[in-house]
């Protein structure tokens, strides 16, 4: 099963199974820009944050290892970055 971002929660965690966080995340810029009609210059602001901001800290991770300290490295980027 490929993954788009399913609106049934249990096939979008199926498809997950075993991804990165990086890879959640380039799908789901993908899905932005196609299917909810971003703006050009809004996913270019998303993908610089996504490249300079997330992938670094997160990317790596499998998405069925994160863990509240992940989420506070994130939120200490987020802080840095200014990123509400």
């Amino acid at each position: 099963m490929e993954i788009g971002l399913s609106r049934r929660p249990d096939d979008a965690l199926r498809a997950a199974q075993g991804m990165t966080v990086g890879q959640l995340l380039a799908r789901w810029l993908v899905h932005a820009a196609e299917f909810e009609g971003r703006s050009p210059s809004t996913m270019r602001e998303y993908r610089r944050i996504a490249a300079v901001d997330f992938v670094p800290v997160l990317g790596s991770v499998r998405l069925e290892q994160l863990t509240v300290r992940h989420r506070e490295a994130l939120d200490g980027v987020m802080e840095c970055a200014q990123i509400p």
